[in-house]
This record gives structure tokens, sequence and C-alpha cells, in this order.
């Protein structure tokens, strides 16, 4: 008798159900052999567009320090254990990061800064992806495979021209482009103007426009004018200045369990929140106050937004899985966003082109379980890859046995350091290769089939959701 589960089994999703099929310890020793090294060959040429990536600035010369530091996502938390003195803007770790020697010194004495920033510093030394990072590194930068020699062999290449060395970087790694969202500065240094981060690159950078009406929340306006004045944000910098999809971070600000929301449910949060003082505003912006009104007033916002992208028919991008610390992690599941996906609720259904972020990583088979029931569901590997360095190429494994291969896309999430972009361009296609020579081996794919499916996972399938030329 034939059930659910077992019909599910033989169409090889029954890791995406629940349950997760135990590899054979040969699958590793295909992944390693032959098959995966003529992939491997076969894609040192293939363009890569990354589909979801920040901006970075010019951060050299660097310390290993302040480059552990910059990579780091726990560092993140240190804003958190060192906030803003009263009447400053600036947290006390951004004073401490920014001050001259003896005003540091004044800051540690007072808070213990110093400590905890070794202890982050050091706990990101001890990674695998620092170790991974070293060695790859290295052979770009024909040094010593240590973190020291790499870190000086950076600071002696960007010393003449940084953008070169990016450039180069680049080069070597076929980026073709990538889908920029926002600026992240790193250390001392400003957020790069776009428009310079552009012209500073060979690669060819696209626009994905920042979700949320941030810039109009500090204003006296009747809810009606917040919806008109947002509207009209997404619209003008998609439409007509060339943003090509829009990117929110819904699953961050408030859950990614996202409710339908009436007007006048929505105009109700609009005015418990004009009503906060400034200073309770600034506690629900650094996460440490979490009010019910809040999450009402973001998730308006996020349906609003849904409803402009299925106007301009733009994919939307919705942050999933991973986390910061000042996140509430425990929402970030894949599955919370079915809301969304389903926009609206109720039938019919419009189906805006969802890009799930992250792979959902770490909970992969929920986000390529979603791309395949759901037909306006994409997924994209960032963070993921490179994060996930040695074992990346398992999650793939189990990725391809579920999601449309036309459906997925490779990222990076690359922030602060350009070496990111780097190392998620090169692993992504050592483990796309080795995934695909498992299945070669297998008998599932031919090798013509191998790398067409890897010229559509690294380029060819971001290109086709955002309507971009050919290379």
């Amino acid at each position: 008798m034939f059930n659910r589960r077992h019909i599910m089994s033989l169409l090889g999703l029954a890791g995406a159900a629940g349950v997760v099929a135990n590899k054979p310890a040969a699958a590793a020793e295909r992944a390693t052999g032959n098959t995966a090294n003529e992939l491997i060959e076969a894609l040192a040429t293939v363009p890569v567009l990354d589909v979801h990536s920040h901006g970075f600035p010019a951060l050299a010369p660097v310390t290993e320090e302040i480059f552990l530091e910059t990579l780091a996502l726990s560092a993140w938390m240190l804003d958190a254990y060192f906030p803003a003195e009263p009447g400053q803007d600036k947290t006390v770790y951004e004073q401490w990061r920014a001050a001259d020697p003896d005003e540091r010194k004044r800051l540690d004495r007072k808070y213990g800064i110093q400590k905890r920033f070794d202890e982050v510093v050091e706990q990101m030394r001890s990674t695998t992806f620092v170790e991974a990072l070293t060695k790859e590194m290295a052979v770009f930068l024909r040094c010593k495979p240590t973190l020291k020699d790499v870190i000086a062999a950076r600071n002696e290449y960007t010393s003449g021209n940084y953008w070169r060395y990016v450039n180069d970087m680049f080069g070597d790694a076929q980026l073709e482009g990538a889908l920029v969202q926002g600026s992240l500065g790193a250390w001392t240094l400003p957020e790069p103007k776009q428009e310079d981060f552009k012209k500073a690159l060979k690669m060819k950078v696209y626009d994905v426009v920042t979700a949320g009406a941030w810039r109009f929340l500090d204003e006296d306006i009747p809810v009606a004018d917040l919806v008109s004045k947002y509207r009209a944000q997404l619209k003008k910098l998609t439409k007509e200045d060339g943003g090509v999809a829009i990117k929110s971070g819904i699953v961050k600000l408030s859950g990614a369990d996202v409710e339908p929301v009436t007007p006048s449910q929505g105009e109700q949060a609009w005015e418990q929140w004009r009503k906060l003082s400034k200073a309770d505003k600034q506690r629900i912006y650094d996460r440490t106050w979490r009010p019910a009104f809040w999450k009402t007033l973001q998730d308006f916002l996020l349906w609003e937004t849904c409803a402009v992208a299925y106007e301009l028919d733009i994919p939307l991008h919705i942050h999933a899985g991973n986390g910061e610390g000042q996140d509430k992690i425990s929402t970030h599941y894949p599955y919370k966003l079915e809301n969304v996906v389903r926009y609206p609720v109720e039938f019919p259904q419009k189906p805006v082109q969802i890009v799930l972020l992250h792979a959902g990583f770490p909970h992969h088979a929920e986000a390529a379980y979603m791309s395949h029931i759901f037909p306006n569901v994409w997924y994209d590997m960032s963070i993921m890859a490179p994060f996930v360095n040695r074992g990346l190429y398992q999650r793939l494994l189990e990725t391809f046995e579920t999601a449309p291969l036309s459906k997925v896309m490779y990222g990076s999430d690359a922030y602060h350091v350009p070496e990111f972009f780097y190392l998620g361009a090169k692993w992504a296609k050592k483990h796309v290769a080795k995934a695909m020579a498992v299945l070669v081996d297998d008998g599932v794919l031919t090798k013509d089939d191998a790398v067409r499916y890897a010229k559509m996972i690294l380029a060819d399938n971001a290109r086709r959701l955002h309507k971009l030329p050919a290379r």
C-alpha cells in the first residue's frame, strides 16, 4: 500500500518532509573523485552572479584583530553589551572603536571593552571558516598559509590601490556582477556611497531596494500619507532608479510569522507609534523592546511592500534563517513565512516572486521544500556559502534533492570586506561541482546536465528572475 511518505521518498522528498535520509559513506568519496575534479575544471571559467550581497568600504591597512572583528557576526553583539551613554547617539563600543588611544583606555577602564573584543576575535580566529579563508587567500596572495602572512600580503597589495586589489580578486573568481542591498561600513570607516562603490568596481552592480518606511517613520502624518509616501518611494527606487528587487528584513525586525493586518489595525498601530517618545522609539530600534503594535505596524508595511512588488512584477527578497544576536532568532524559520508566500492569504492568491535569502540556513531543507511546493518561491544559498565551507556540498545535495534546480541561486551575503565575495564565488563553484559529481556518478545526471545546471545556479537563474541582460 502506497502512503504519502512512501511516495515522497520515491520522489526524493523524504528529507524535506522531516525524514533525513542516511547518506552512504561513498558519497563523500564520489564528491572528491575524478568526476568532481572534471566538473570543477569545467566550471573554472564560468561567470558568477551574486544574487545577495552588501557594499563595503576601502578597509586598509588592517590588523589581524580588525579583520577578524569585521568578519565576526558575534561582534555585532558588542553594541548590545556596550550601549550608548545618556545623551550620546553612538554606542560606547562605537565610540571606543573610533577613539584615540587615550580615550580608548578611559572607556576600557570604565567598561572593560577590550576583554570582550578579544573574546570575539579569538573565537572567530578558531573557526574552520577562518582557517579555510586563510588557506584560500594565501593561494591568491601567493604567501604562506598563515593569517599573519595573509594580512601582511593584503596590506602590501592594497597599499597602492585598494580597488585594484578588489578587482583583481573578483576577476580571479569570475564575478560578473552582484545584486547589492545597501552598504555597510566597517571599523572606523563610513558607509561608501553606492555610486562611488559602483564606479570603483569592474563587475556590474545591481541595486536592491531596502523595504520599510524608515524615511517616514518620524513624520507626524496620517497613516494614509505614510502608505502613499512609502509606495511612491518603492516605485521610484525600482521603476525609475533601476532597482531590480526589494529586500525585506521583516524577520529580523519582528519575526517571520507575518499576520494579515486590516487597514484599521494598521492605522491603530501607526498612531501608537506616533505617540512614543524619541527614547522609546530608540528602544525599539535597538530591539530591546518589542511591543505588539510594532509587529503589527511592520506586518502592515510588509503587505504594502508585497502589493508594490506584485504590481511592478519584481522579486521580493526576504531574510530567512540565520540572524544576529539581537534578533529574535527563534522566529526565523522559513516555514513561518508561508503567509507572505501566499499573499494575500485569501483566494485568489497573488504570486509575488519570493526569494528566501540565506537558504533559510541552518534550516536549508525547509527553504528547499518551500521552493518545491510554491511556484513563486526561489532559493538563495547566501551565507551558507561561504560560512559552511567544507560540508557545503552536502547541504547542496540535500537542496538539490528537493528544490527545482531552475530556482536555486548563488549568493554570498558578503559584507564589510571583499574577501567574502571572493570566497563565496570560489567555494560555491567548487561545492556545486562536488554535489553535481555525486549525481553524475549515481546516474541521475550526465556531465553535460551537471554543467548546464551549475551555470543556471551560478548566474542564469538570477538573470532570468530579475530580468537582467546576458553577460
